[in-house]
């Protein structure tokens, strides 16, 4: 769902660039939803756009070149996933 959820941003060109644990809630029926949508922004023209969030959940192109992409939001996920899996 999660997943989904971000292709479905992508596709209207937007990267939400501040993924992480606090901003997945479940509701009631256990369907994921993601919150906290201020530091999001339209790709546009650009290829890329600078960074911001959680610098603990930035990817390594955040950190070292200041720079967010779709692929930042995915591997943020990713991350999430793991943590959730492995309860770290």
């Amino acid at each position: 769902q999660m997943l989904s959820s971000l292709a479905h941003l992508h596709s209207l060109g937007i990267v939400h660039r501040d993924l992480k644990p606090e901003n997945v809630f479940l509701d009631e029926n256990g369907n994921t939803k993601t919150a906290d949508f201020e530091l999001s922004q339209k790709m546009e023209s650009k290829s890329y756009l600078r960074s911001a969030g959680t610098s603990v959940y930035a990817p390594k192109e955040a950190l070292e070149q200041n720079k967010m992409i779709f692929a930042s939001d995915i591997w943020v996920l990713a991350v999430i996933v793991i943590e959730m899996l492995t309860g770290v």
